[in-house]
């Protein structure tokens, strides 16, 4: 019986390590349901809804949205979370940030669980405005297509309190989409012929934007990661941003079209608002890495109590595709959306001016 039991453990030793790994280095967005509470009260929760994940007020109740993925071992992994904005309105600015590490063990074929600490940043304010949880989360992952891997996670947090955010729970289900930094690199734009120009990707953006709304003298600025001043639709104002999820459709030669849509959903008790962008462009590769893009945004916005308004617009981009690591890419863009009036939003034309960095994964 010890002579089985030393052989067995030798042989579970000697299998290679390639077919024990559960990890590889990734990057990845997240998104989904979320719902939170005050801790050890009675009080009613409060629902979120984003897809992709949100960075606004996401970002400090629920989850982080971007993550990384950095093998350690056969079955653990370190990933650090991040998501992070920042909005100035008149002379009004306010940062909100979410910074998260936790370790991932991986159980066996796709099944994971995980466990870490997360720190909540609020500012202007104390140093009490800092708040420090922990995190747990139990989830499943899966190949989806070329680089790109898929997981669905339930995720529970806890938080202390702070001197402006009392302690509170949230408990989330979460789709995350990552892509793998150490496959073949995604295929580069040509130079001369084009034929190709694009590949299908998938994408997630984020970076500055400047709303100005005409005859008015209103500015809303704001940084995002990932997102942009759509990330303020919860709260109702429709504010219209190039979507935060993209995909790259080839059309063949310098051709592409891309689709985009982020979908936003806020409801505390008693209200909700709902808002839901889509956006369709055609995109032309210059050359090199360079594109031009031109296009259509739409965003419609529920509240509770009162009708339901679309903010209709057009925008144009000028931007850089590059490489970053294995089969992920990136791009920098300037885009300019502008929207119509809407009575019932009570919104005047506004002008939007973009700088977003973007992140692409490969679909094949």
């Amino acid at each position: 019986m010890r002579k089985l039991l030393a052989i067995g453990v030798l042989a579970i030793l000697a299998t290679p390590a390639n077919a024990q790994r559960t990890w590889q280095p990734e990057i990845g967005v997240q998104g989904g349901f979320s719902s939170f509470k005050p801790a050890g009260t009675g009080g009613s929760s409060t629902t979120l809804i984003d897809l992709p994940g949100g960075s606004f007020l996401t970002t400090i109740l629920t989850y982080a949205p971007l993550y990384a993925i950095i093998p350690v071992g056969n079955r653990l992994a370190i990933e650090p979370q991040l998501g992070a904005s920042q909005l100035t309105l008149g002379t009004t600015a306010l940062t909100l940030a979410r910074v998260g590490l936790r370790l991932d063990y991986g159980f066996g074929p796709g099944l994971y669980g995980a466990a870490g600490t997360v720190l909540n940043i609020l500012e202007p304010g104390s140093p009490g405005n800092k708040q420090v949880g922990l995190q747990i989360g139990v989830g499943y992952r899966t190949h989806l297509a070329g680089s790109l891997n898929g997981r669905v996670e339930a995720n529970w947090v806890t938080t202390h309190a702070s001197d402006v955010t009392s302690a509170f729970n949230a408990y989330s289900v979460l789709l995350g989409v990552s892509s793998t930094l150490n496959a073949r690199p995604a295929e580069r734009p040509t130079r001369s012929t084009g034929t190709k120009a694009w590949t299908p990707m998938l994408g997630v953006a984020g970076g500055y934007a400047s709303a100005h709304a005409v005859g008015s003298g209103g500015d809303i600025t704001g940084v995002f990661f990932p997102g942009g001043l759509n990330n303020l639709s919860i709260l109702g104002p429709g504010i219209a941003a190039p979507p935060t999820l993209f995909v790259i459709v080839p059309l063949g030669g310098k051709w592409a079209i891309e689709p985009s849509f982020d979908v936003h959903h806020f409801a505390p008790s008693g209200t909700k608002t709902t808002t839901f962008e889509v956006g369709a462009r055609v995109d032309y590769a210059v050359a090199g890495g360079w594109y031009a893009a031109a296009g259509g945004e739409l965003v419609n916005v529920k509240s509770t109590g009162t009708s339901s308004a679309t903010v209709t617009g057009a925008d144009l981009a000028w931007g850089y595709r590059f490489h970053l690591a294995g089969a992920t890419g990136g791009r920098f863009e300037v885009n300019y959306l502008m929207t119509g009036k809407n009575n019932t939003l009570g919104n005047p034309p506004i002008n939007t001016l973009s700088l977003l960095f973007g992140l692409t994964m490969p679909l094949r």
